[in-house]
């Protein structure tokens, strides 16, 4: 069983890292002017802009700014464990076959 102070530490450390991965997803919307990493869409009220880690927490990826951009919400939903490189390559080819189609 778990202490109360061992369980505020976890929360505090959970806190903290929601803390950084805000201030990060703030960065990374102004370098990649208000656009997602992956379809390139403008963030919105619908669709708005989340913290995406290059390499998935669950694989192990820390919340850090060399592990990070933003996408919209959609896209981190969609891409889920799949390799961040290979989540971009297929939503440009995406594009890329949807523009063709025009």
């Amino acid at each position: 069983m778990t202490s109360p102070a061992m369980r505020r530490a976890a929360v505090a450390v959970k806190m903290a890292e929601a803390q950084r991965a805000m201030k990060l997803r703030k960065e990374y919307i102004r370098a990649q002017d208000g656009k997602c990493c992956y379809c390139g869409g403008h963030f919105t009220a619908e669709n708005p802009a989340t913290f995406e880690h290059i390499i998935s927490r669950s694989k192990g990826g820390l919340t850090v700014a060399s592990n990070g951009a933003a996408s919209c919400l959609a896209c981190n939903r969609e891409r889920g464990r799949v390799n961040h490189e290979a989540f971009r390559r297929y939503k440009q080819k995406r594009a890329g076959d949807a523009n063709d189609q025009r």
